[in-house]
């Protein structure tokens, strides 16, 4: 429906108008600083106006609205308020309980990192710590850590039949070693590993020596190079021979 009245109207925003009127209930109007609050992205125009109105409808039942051209127009209005200057009261108290909203902020981040953990799983994730590590380090490093951990401990239930205790001092370094005496891992990358160990430790434990962006960096790089699907690098977890 929506493709046939771009074909008669040849413009999003006015398409939007009408719909608004006829079916307030399921559309609103396409606006480009609602669109900003809600911040949804989509490759196509009309894919994103349907995911527009799907999150509106999200925020309408959340808060208690009547329909979805309801809650774009209150958002709007908003948007319109917190354009004032920043000593303006009822712009800043606005301003503050936006931002301080944790559902608001949760719906927010939904959409700008779930089409990278959607779309890539795990390597998502890394993706997100790329994108963090010059930002904030210290939560990229986390990210980072977490999968390195699921990743040692897949390697360890095929080594040893069992998950690596890392409570245990070393249980990571003998693991790597075992791995590179299986040819697992290349003996090259065993070092890099354990510099990835070493740096999680200094991440999961704050009363340590923070890392830095350039320390994040390379933990995610050298994680990656794991995570490579097989066939592209020689540099991966892979298999025990007597596991194929």
């Amino acid at each position: 429906m929506i493709e046939r009245l771009l074909k008669v109207f040849h413009n999003l925003g006015t398409v939007s108008l009408i719909l608004q009127f006829v079916y307030p209930e399921r559309f609103a109007i396409f606006s480009t600083p609602v669109i900003h609050l809600v911040q949804v992205t989509r490759p196509t125009l009309v894919e994103m106006y349907l995911a527009y109105c799907d999150e509106l409808r999200i925020w309408a039942d959340h808060f208690h609205m009547p329909s979805v051209a309801a809650t774009s127009t209150a958002l709007w209005t908003y948007a319109e308020i917190t354009k004032q200057p920043t000593d303006d009261r009822l712009a800043a108290e606005a301003r503050r309980e936006f931002e301080d909203d944790i559902w608001i902020q949760r719906r927010r981040a939904a959409q700008v990192i779930g089409p990278f953990l959607r779309r890539y799983g795990p390597l998502g994730r890394l993706q997100l710590a790329h994108i963090l590590h010059e930002e904030d380090p210290a939560i990229a490093g986390k990210i980072v850590a977490e999968e390195y951990e699921r990743l040692l401990n897949i390697a360890a239930k095929r080594t040893y039949g069992r998950p690596l205790d890392f409570r245990e001092k070393g249980a990571a370094r003998r693991l790597l070693v075992a791995l590179a005496a299986l040819g697992v891992i290349d003996l090259a990358l065993v070092t890099d590993l354990q510099f990835v160990w070493d740096l999680r430790n200094r991440v999961v434990h704050p009363d340590n020596q923070p890392v830095t962006s350039e320390e994040v960096g390379r933990m995610v790089e050298t994680v990656e190079r794991v995570c490579v699907p097989r066939g592209t690098s020689s540099n991966r977890f892979k298999p025990p021979p007597s596991a194929k």
